[in-house]
């Protein structure tokens, strides 16, 4: 599908870039994804489609159409018309092959390109561009050297000085060749992202910027630096701006847990009430860039309307919009529950699936881990520039529970982010008449940073599950009791597999099926997986059903070559399972991304079923 929209001349980098490099600055273009929840805003009859001219038909590259463009930019504005810099600045956190291109043209005939496809550079005039590029360009295939920022960042720079065509990548200079500029009047960008369903340009596009002058080697570097100060910061390129939330997280019966965070310090104004105007308003002065707030004395299954007002320096505000929440139901009512994992590297697969589990209107939201690729101490960009933005629409208006996974196994923005009880990634939460139990499964590394974690986990689990009064039981986390997965536990295609995580089923195995335990979630996998009841290692009818959920945004994997004896349904594709508990019957449907059917069954409590 081509899309084409033009977005006005921005000048968002003023205050974030260095004096001298906005003094060149001509224009700079951003393209933030629409990952908005399908929610009207005015209900009006759609419009009849309106016929226009065909669209501006981009180049191939590498042999493929462009999926997206963004038409025109100048809009009309002349063009440098002796040295000029544009600025590139990508996110390529994807494993298949995705690109993108600026065109210049005068009179329908390309002038000079410039782009990215798969770790692999060109820029320079005329030609039709290629796997690497234009002919004649400069170009630079994907070599060790291209490694980008924090391995998926790169800044692209290319300068024309009214002789020379220079190539630069994160602040270095990488090729330099002498050519005449020819003349250039029109300036397009397109996006080839074939690979990545659902993938949009400003997934890979985060910004373009030209600039009237050829960028010294030094205003370069500069620019780099300052890019990269913002992103280790959690910052974008933007005026002042929400880097995570509002979102709803950790939810107790008769309150709310909301969760914000700024670029830079600032106050709020909350409010909330069951109807517009709201009914109650806190204004909070502390000045931080994260705020934790909890609502209490709400009514239980209850819709409540808020808004978050952030107020930073000189007044400066940012607005929610209205958002909205349903209160937890109490004992003996109906219970709607979502469930998945491993959100990742994909912004734009998470609100893809988003909208799916919208559909549903659950009351909470259950994440297995893996919320982030590598979400670690360093990579704080993973949180702010992807968890959150593909997450937001939704957790915004669904409270979640979360596990934590490898991909954030220090805990340190996971316990930042999320407002769980104590540090250490395990913790509990009655919703109605289930009791969910979250626990850490990185076991050896959380045993290594805190010496005993294990033991007290596994006592704090069987203690918690003794005196739970829930008439259903269900254990969250990230790795696997159970998977047939074809070659994570065990190369499957020429041995057998071990079916799991031996680790995690000496922790928690036999705590499940000593003490009631119905239903397992986790993740870790990414493919869909359900077991027949297990219990002492063998199908039981009155044993625990495990169920993995890794559909959410990581790279598909798959089970075996052959039908491991404990599995019921597997199914390897982006999902989402959507729970319904009321009374004795638990109900679980389970949709791939196209919003389809892929399985489906009902189950009674251990309890019922002995």
């Amino acid at each position: 599908m081509r899309i084409a929209i033009v977005t006005s001349a921005l000048v968002l980098l003023s205050a974030a870039l260095p004096p001298t490099a906005n003094a060149s600055k001509v224009a700079e273009w951003q393209f933030p994804p629409d990952y908005s929840l399908p929610i009207p805003r005015e209900r009006k009859s759609e419009q009849a489609p309106s016929i226009s001219a065909p669209a501006w038909r981009a180049p191939r590259l590498a042999g493929e159409e462009a999926t997206e463009t963004r038409e025109d930019l100048l809009q009309g504005a002349a063009a440098p018309s002796n040295g000029f810099s544009i600025e590139l600045w990508l996110l390529d956190h994807v494993n298949r092959p995705v690109g993108t291109m600026l065109v210049a043209q005068h009179e329908g005939q390309i002038s000079w390109t410039f782009g990215y496809r798969d770790g692999a550079l060109f820029f320079g005039p005329a030609g039709e561009p290629t796997a690497v590029g234009a002919r004649p360009t400069i170009a630079r295939k994907r070599d060790d050297d291209l490694e980008g920022y924090k391995e998926r960042w790169h800044h692209l720079v290319g300068s024309y000085d009214g002789a020379r065509w220079r190539l630069y990548h994160n602040g270095i200079l990488l090729e330099e060749q002498q050519a005449p500029l020819p003349s250039w009047t029109r300036l397009d960008l397109a996006a080839y992202t074939h690979a990545e369903p659902y993938m949009q340009l400003g997934d890979l596009v985060q910004s373009v910027v030209l600039h009237d002058t050829a960028l010294t080697p030094e205003r370069v570097t500069a620019a780099f630096a300052e890019r990269t100060r913002l992103l280790n910061e959690g910052r974008r390129d933007a005026e002042f701006h929400f880097t995570a939330g509002p979102y709803l997280n950790t939810p107790d019966p008769g309150e709310m847990w909301l969760v914000w965070e700024t670029d830079t310090a600032a106050g709020a104004l909350l409010e909330w009430g069951e109807r517009v105007p709201y009914e109650y308003k806190l204004e909070i002065t502390a000045r931080n860039r994260l705020h934790k707030q909890r609502l209490k004395g709400l009514k239980p299954d209850t819709p409540y309307f808020y808004r978050v007002t952030a107020i930073g320096e000189n007044g400066k505000r940012i607005d929610s919009g209205p958002l909205t929440f349903r209160t937890l139901p109490l004992a003996g009512q109906p219970l709607v529950f979502a469930v998945g994992g491993d959100t990742e590297a994909r912004p734009f697969i998470n609100a893809h699936i988003a909208r799916g589990v919208w559909e549903a209107r659950p009351h909470v939201l259950l994440m297995t881990g893996d919320l982030t690729d590598g979400g670690t101490a360093e990579h704080r960009w993973q949180w702010t520039h992807e968890y959150f933005p593909g997450m937001t629409p939704l957790t915004s208006r669904v409270p979640m529970l979360a596990a934590a996974g490898n991909g954030e196994g220090d805990l340190i923005w996971f316990n930042h982010y999320h407002d769980v009880p104590g540090t250490s990634g395990y913790y509990s939460r009655r919703v109605g008449d289930v009791e969910f139990f979250v626990l850490n499964s990185n076991l050896v590394q959380q045993e290594r940073r805190e010496p005993g974690f294990r033991a007290r986990q596994r006592a704090w689990l069987e203690a918690s599950l003794k005196q739970s009064r829930a008439r259903w039981k269900v254990a969250l986390h990230h790795h696997p009791t159970y998977s047939s997965d074809d070659d994570d536990y065990g190369n499957t295609y020429v041995e057998p597999s071990d079916l799991g995580d031996e680790e995690v089923k000496r922790d928690f195995l036999a705590l499940y099926e000593r003490h009631g335990v119905d239903m397992v979630f986790y993740s870790h996998l990414h493919s869909y997986e359900r077991t027949w009841p297990l219990a002492n290692g063998k199908i039981d009818p009155g044993g625990v059903v495990h169920v993995q959920v890794g559909g959410f945004g990581g790279n598909h994997e798959r089970s075996g070559p052959t039908h491991a004896w404990l599995d019921h349904t597997v199914f390897s594709g982006y999902h989402y399972g959507i729970v319904r508990v009321f009374g004795d019957t638990l109900e679980m449907s389970v949709y791939d991304a196209e919003h389809r059917l892929r399985d489906n069954f009902s189950l009674r409590p251990r309890s019922a079923r002995r």
